[in-house]
């Protein structure tokens, strides 16, 4: 979540931190009882620490030669709130393209978000205290993020649960209460929007 909008979301300031697990004393046990069953976040910091990726992905040629050639869609923006806002200026462009942008002197603020590198899975691994999924309901099984001085505004995920793997640079979170009175009624905002989706 950007800076800007961390100051601007009420009580934001004065938010506990979430609890900090150990992945080496973390079972799948209490991952999946207490914390994935219970909707309750948490940071397993290290996790992916064993990833040949926490290497590899720092090198904009390797993910080019790995990966460039897939279309994929380049916004020079941040993540925004609605599809229709999303789309106003997004490109697609080759992979290689989207990288070199990212890195340029050009891109101020731009992001890729996109499912189709599946070479760079070969670079992530498993977790010990998660040796099973279910099928997602909506979400991809993976999906690749690529900032430069972008991030999410808030938004409902309503469905599947996220286990999200920073690899490279530092990233804020900032979770609202799904059970507070304001955000259950932008949580019922969020299902006609995609009831009437759906209905199209």
């Amino acid at each position: 979540m950007p800076e800007a909008t961390l100051k601007h979301v009420r009580g934001m300031a004065h938010a506990s931190a979430v609890p900090v697990l150990d992945p080496a004393e973390l079972s799948e046990s209490v991952f999946i009882g207490e914390y994935v069953a219970k909707s309750r976040p948490c940071l397993i910091k290290g996790a992916a620490g064993h990833w040949s990726a926490l290497k590899k992905w720092r090198d904009r040629e390797y993910l080019k030669n790995r990966s460039g050639h897939h279309n994929v869609f380049l916004y020079p923006h941040e993540y925004r709130i609605t599809r229709e806002r999303m789309g106003a200026e997004k490109r697609i462009v080759k992979f290689a393209e989207a990288i070199d942008y990212l890195h340029s002197e050009e891109a101020d603020v731009a992001m890729v978000v996109t499912g189709l590198p599946v070479e760079l899975q070969a670079d992530t691994g498993g977790f010990p205290f998660l040796t099973r999924t279910e099928l997602a309901f909506s979400y991809s099984p993976i999906r690749f993020f690529f900032y430069k001085n972008a991030g999410t505004t808030w938004h409902y995920h309503p469905f599947d649960e996220t286990l999200m793997c920073h690899i490279v640079g530092t990233k804020q979170v900032g979770l609202l209460d799904a059970n507070s009175p304001f955000h259950i009624a932008l949580r019922t905002f969020f299902f006609r929007i995609f009831r009437s989706k759906s209905q199209i």
